[in-house]
């Protein structure tokens, strides 16, 4: 884990009792959403906005018991200058 994962933040977020497995899958789909706004794996303080073209998928995926914490969105042939995706 990162060092930010000791922050007050952080483990507000997920520091909490996880009863199930479906309770951890259910704090990653909410990460993925943006419900969460910290990750123990991240020093980012939000997820970066070229994501959201990926959420609601992986979101899905993360429900279905195979979490992820890093994630990067197929950019085949955006332009780099492109606001949103050009800064990845």
């Amino acid at each position: 884990m990162r060092p930010k994962a000791c922050d007050k933040k952080t483990q507000e977020e997920w520091v909490v009792s996880l009863n199930k497995f479906d309770d951890i899958s259910e704090k990653f789909m909410k990460y993925c959403l943006g419900q969460l706004k910290t990750s123990p794996w991240s020093d980012l303080d939000e997820l970066q906005p070229q994501k959201k073209i990926i959420d609601e998928q992986l979101a899905s995926i993360n429900l279905k018991g195979f979490l992820n914490i890093n994630r990067q969105p197929a950019v085949n042939g955006a332009k780099s200058d492109s606001p949103f995706i050009g800064n990845i």
